[in-house]
This record gives structure tokens, sequence and C-alpha cells, in this order.
């Protein structure tokens, strides 16, 4: 503003004006515009008999001639200049095409970019968020409910599910020692004193609030992850056993409200949401988990989970699982980056827990030797440090890659491959694997593989698409094929493929094999083969749309992708078997039946059939179905995709 920095009459401050330079007359001089002798007092100042002062300006974000103006306001001026600028060079900054690169003799092609990255971006952060589609009949928990859990859960189903849940989910979450919450379930089924199963009539402690939480949330895991010995001891439908899993996560939560958990810090509160976002996924979606987490960071950082030291330590289980605890919240924030902000800094202090067996754990030797074998510990000590890699490296707060350098990302692709080795040399000393390892191998090959996809994928925004073309391209290739593999594998057991993570996986995979079909020249053998490979996986998917909704959701994008590809490949395709194995899988996702929530629909989904879903939703649920279907973006990247290929 062009203003004064004096009253006329009195010489008081106000507001500086901005110039370019601080005048060198004083003020009483150049108001009446006559010659100053530019001294403080002056010649024509000290014959009048007036105050001689120069006028307060801000040059360059400084305020000059500052004798009579108050420090707080020089102090604010200066700061909201700064403030300007900071905005104008990050401005700028966001309109620069990645110039860092031109001195690689490479242009980034930004239109290539855009569409391409947006169809990965929207099925691997908006499409697939979770169980977000939430049917309020389902999500509410009655004593009819109660009652149809505790007629199921019998002591020795009990029993068995719990061991389940330890024997191959301990990998996952370690929320527990294994041996002492098998005998605190002894304990439990032993004590007559108690209903067994929550009830609305009984009061308990909050510690036994909260080991029912823990216990509810082990049962809601195995079920949901249930192997065929399991089922068929169990005798329910896989429905049946979804609704129980449910039924379970939601007794879990309410043990957890009456554990007043949001008032008493207890450790026991993490175990259970520990436990609980092994299945997260499936039940209550990603937002419910990441308002937990926020509550459980707390509680762990007012238990000082974020301090511990062994050299503080006085029992090795109590320090090792407290580790473990705190860590697994610090892989959920750094990991699960859908639709927020990463909640903790890098600035705790607790190491990553060892890797120790179960046997070294239960001697109680706070100075015992970590192992380089696998153990049951080693997948979630990867997990952890693979968190640490992308939050310092590659971590996505929305939906932009182009923030990253491309140091970073080539220094992350590097520290990825490092602990690939490392994890591998692990694995090649195995001889006989339990079927729990044989799982956490699983889960390492198929996380590890995408990531590296991942991390190369955004490379795209950093360099021309021909050098990414000729270097980065078929390494994608290479790591999307590696997970689709991996999950078709018939070797494995069923019940491996239902954790959320490698069916999501799976399917970012499928869409970037699709895409680069689409937009890229293949040789036939490998265009059948990687068609082999996505029709495969498609058909284990298809059996898991009932009780993953983000299943439900990648398929229902695959399909578009597809026809896409079916639409754009006439010119390519001179083999009729690719272009059958296509057909017939649109075909077979077309004839399966779309689930949301309870309700199922068979077809393709027409407007009519939307009223009948939008129906059983709330509000909010309702925007994001209908994101899915009808988001501009979507649509756009749709009709960029279909006319850049068929100009191929």
């Amino acid at each position: 503003m062009n203003m004064s920095s004096f009253d006329v009459g009195t010489g008081s401050v106000q507001k500086p004006r901005k110039t370019q330079r601080a005048p060198k007359s004083c003020y009483q001089c150049s108001k009446k515009r006559v010659k100053c002798n530019k001294q403080i007092p002056c010649q024509n100042c000290i014959k009048r008999g007036q105050e001689c002062f120069q006028e307060a300006v801000i040059v360059k974000g400084v305020i000059l001639n500052d004798t009579k103006f108050d420090l707080t306001e020089k102090l604010k001026t200066e700061n909201e200049f700064l403030h300007e600028k900071i905005q104008r060079l990050e401005a700028k900054l966001s309109r620069q095409d990645v110039k860092s690169m031109q001195s690689m003799g490479s242009v980034v092609n930004r239109d290539y970019v855009d569409k391409l990255g947006t169809g990965a971006r929207l099925v691997s952060r908006d499409l697939l968020p979770g169980s977000d589609v939430i049917d309020t009949d389902t999500e509410r928990l009655t004593s009819a409910k109660l009652e149809k859990l505790s007629r199921f859960v019998t002591r020795d189903v009990s029993r068995k599910l719990v061991e389940f849940n330890l024997e191959n989910l301990y990998l996952v979450h370690s929320a527990v020692h294994p041996n002492s919450f098998l005998k605190e379930h002894e304990l439990y089924w032993n004590d007559n004193s108690r209903p067994k199963h929550l009830n609305y009539e009984v009061n308990l402690s909050q510690n036994q609030y909260l080991w029912m939480a823990i216990w509810y949330a082990m049962i809601s895991g195995a079920l949901y992850t249930l192997d065929t010995d399991l089922e068929s001891y169990l005798g329910l439908t896989s429905e049946g056993y979804f609704e129980m899993a449910k039924i379970s996560s939601l007794v879990s939560l309410e043990c957890l409200h009456r554990g007043q958990f949001l008032r008493i810090p207890n450790i026991r509160s993490i175990q259970a949401f520990c436990v609980l976002a092994s299945c997260f996924h499936g039940f209550s979606g990603i937002h419910l988990q990441n308002s937990l987490l926020s509550c459980m960071i707390y509680i762990g950082q007012s238990l000082n989970l974020h301090r511990l030291s062994l050299s503080q330590a006085e029992s090795l289980v109590d320090y090792e699982v407290s580790c473990r605890l705190w860590w697994i919240l610090v892989v959920i924030d750094f990991l699960e980056d859908v639709h927020r902000q990463t909640i903790l800094s890098d600035n705790f202090q607790t190491p990553i827990p060892r890797n120790i067996s179960e046997d070294d754990l239960n001697s109680g030797d706070l100075n015992v030797t970590e192992t380089d074998e696998f153990t049951c510990i080693t997948y979630n000590q990867m997990i952890m440090k693979l968190s640490r890699i992308k939050k310092s490296l590659y971590y996505e707060d929305n939906a932009e890659t182009s923030k990253f350098t491309f140091n970073q990302l080539n220094l992350a692709d590097l520290e990825l491959l490092k602990l690939q080795s490392t994890i591998s040399n692990q694995i090649l000393k195995l001889k006989d694997p339990k079927r729990s390892t044989r799982f956490a191998i699983f889960l390492t090959e198929v996380k590890l593989a995408h990531e590296r996809l991942l991390v190369n994928r955004m490379v795209i925004s950093h360099v021309s698409k021909e050098k990414w073309l000729s270097e980065y391209r078929y390494k994608c290739v290479s790591f999307a094929i590696t997970v689709i593999s991996k999950f078709n594998d018939k070797s494995l057991p069923f019940y491996f493929k239902k954790y959320w993570m490698t069916s999501e996986h799976s399917i970012n995979a499928i869409v970037f094999l699709i895409l680069d079909l689409v937009l890229h020249q293949s040789p036939r053998g490998e265009r059948s083969y990687r068609l082999k490979l996505i029709n495969e996986c498609i058909n284990i998917l298809v059996l898991l749309k009932r009780t993953h909704t983000t299943v439900s959701r990648g398929l229902r994008i695959v399909e578009a992708l597809l026809i896409m590809l079916q639409q754009s490949g006439r010119s390519k395709f001179t083999n009729m078997s690719e272009t059958a194995e296509i057909s017939n899988t649109i075909s077979a996702l077309k004839s399966t039946p779309r689930i949301y929530g309870s309700v199922e629909v068979k077809g393709p989904l027409k407007p009519e059939n939307e009223q009948l879903i939008f129906k059983n939703y709330d509000e909010s649920s309702e925007t994001i179905l209908n994101d899915l279907l009808q988001d501009n973006n979507w649509q756009q990247f749709l009709e960029w995709i279909n006319s850049n290929s068929m100009k191929q």
C-alpha cells in the first residue's frame, strides 16, 4: 500500500509504505518539497523548530528509518513479506517441468506423465481406500448379534481360532506374547465367576474389558483369514465366517470403549488395535483405522513407548513386545498414507525390534544375540525398515509424485534392493519352512516387489518418456509380473491371499500391466503371457469379492480397462487367442455379482440399480460410491487413454 508512515500532525507511527529505496531527505522537507541537507536534524527543521525525522519505509521486506516504528509491527510486516515471497517461489517451482533433468538431455512429456499417472494413482489411492461404503445395519452391534456370536464361539472354537491367529497372523501384528496370551486364555475360560462373552448386564474392570478387546480381535482376524482345515471344522459358509468375523470386530471395538481407552492410557488398548489392524480393511475401513491410530499414538506416547531403551529394560518380553507395538503404529502411520498426512515424525528413540526367535524371547536374557535367520519377527522387521525408507524418500501425502527428486527415487530403489537382498539371503537358509514362515515369505516378496514398482513408476515424472521407456518400463513390468505371479501360485494355501495387502497390490499390478499394454507395443508372446497371468489373477480375486470390498471396487476398474484394451487392441492383437482371452475375462467379470455392503447387483451398474444401492448408505458413503462411478478425472482418463491408444 502507498501510505505515509506518520501522522502529519503528531508524527505517530502508521503503516509504512513499500518503496524501492529509503529516502535520504527528512520527512518534513520531503512533504514540503524543499531541499534538505540530509542531516538529522536538518537545517530547515532547526530553523522552524520542528521535529526532524526520516520516513520509515519497507524496502525488500525490511523496515528502514524505523526509529519510531514499533518492534512488534516491524517483525509482523517483515514476516508477511517473507511469507508472500515463499508463496511466490513455491508457485514458480510448481510451474516448472522438472528443469533439473534438462542437463541430462531429457524433456518430460507432461501429458503422458499426468494421464498415465492418473490411472495408477486413482486405483492405488482414491478407489481402494477400504470398506468406506458402510451398510448401517451391519455396522450396528445388537443383542441378537452378541447372542449369535456367543453360541458360535465356544471354548474349543475359541482355542482353535486363537491358536490359528497366533500361528499365522502373529507375524503381521506381533501384538502379544503368544505363550502368555494362551495362558491368559485358559485362565479366562476356567474362571466361572463371569460370563464368557460381552453382554449388557455385567460390568467388568478396565483390564478385563481390554483383554476381551484383544481376544475378540484375535477371533475376528482368524475368521477373516480361515484356512480350509479350520473351515471344515467350524462348518459355516463363507458368508457365515465373514458375518462372525465382522461381529467379532464390532465387539472388540465395543470392549475398547467400555475399557475407557480414551480416558485411561493402557498398553492393552494398543495391543487390541494392532491385532484389529490385520483386518480393518475388510470391515471398518481406512478412516476408522486412521482415527484410532491417532488415539493409539497418543496412548503410546503417554506410556513412553516412543522412548524405550534396552539399557533401562527389566523384562525381555515386556521390552520387545513394547518395541514391536510402537513400531507397528509407526508402520501403519508411515505406510498407510491414503487421504492423510503422517502423524508421527521420526524423532522418537525406540529402536526397531531385534530379530530374535520365540525361544530366545522366552529365555528372558536381555543380552540375547540377534539372529540372521528368518524368524516370526523377520517380516515385521522388514516392514519396519521399509516404512522408514518410504517415509524419508517417497512418502505420498497427496496424489502428486513430482515433489520427489530423481535422486530420492533412485536412492529409494537402491535401499529397497538392499533390503530385498538381505531377506533373500535369509530365505535361502531355510530348509523346510513351516506354513507360517511361508506366509511371511509370500507377504515379504509381494510387498517389496510392489514398492519397487511404485518407486520406478514415479520416476516417469522426472525423466523423458523415451528414457523411462528404455530404462524403467521393463523394471516396472517385471515387478508387476512378480506380484501377480506370487499371488497366482497354486502351491500356496488360499488363505495367504485373503490378507488385504496382497489382493490390493495384485490389483495395482494388473492395472499397470493393462495400461502398459494399451499404451505401448509389446511382442506377441509377451502380450499373451501377461494376459494369461492377468486372467488367472482375476479368477482368484473374483473369489474374494464378497469379503473384500477393495477387490470388488478394483475389479470394476480392471473391467473398464480391459474393455479399453479390447477396443484399442484390434489393431495390435493379430492372435485370436489374445482377443479371446480378453473377451472371456470381461465376460467373467460382468457375470459375477457386484457386492456393495449387503447389496448384490449382477451385470452392468445402471441408474436404477444405483438408487437401490444408495438407499442403504448414509450421505458420505453415497458420495464415495458416486465418485467411483462418475468421477470426472477417471472418465477423462479413460477417454484420453482410448484416444491415445487408437493413435498408435
